[in-house]
């Protein structure tokens, strides 16, 4: 989802599940629930930077805690 807050800036937030793919390794077999939070900011004409603070939620044991998730995008119109 994204809000645009600001004429040049939104609020996003995303679920993303994602299956288990190692085969009979416990835990890392189990799917994860990640949710991500940030913002994107036009900085620019056509130029976006983007950064997410990433939170596993559900079952922790199978992936990273939290990250970081940071981008720039340019606009072709």
């Amino acid at each position: 989802m994204e809000w645009r807050a600001f004429n040049r800036a939104s609020i996003i937030a995303q679920y993303l599940y994602s299956d288990g793919l190692a085969i009979d390794l416990g835990e890392l077999s189990d799917a994860s629930h990640e949710v991500n939070l940030g913002f994107k900011w036009e900085c620019s004409p056509g130029v976006v930077l983007e950064f997410a603070l990433i939170e596993n939620f559900l079952t922790t044991n199978n992936s990273p805690d939290f990250g970081l998730h940071a981008g720039v995008a340019w606009r072709f119109d």
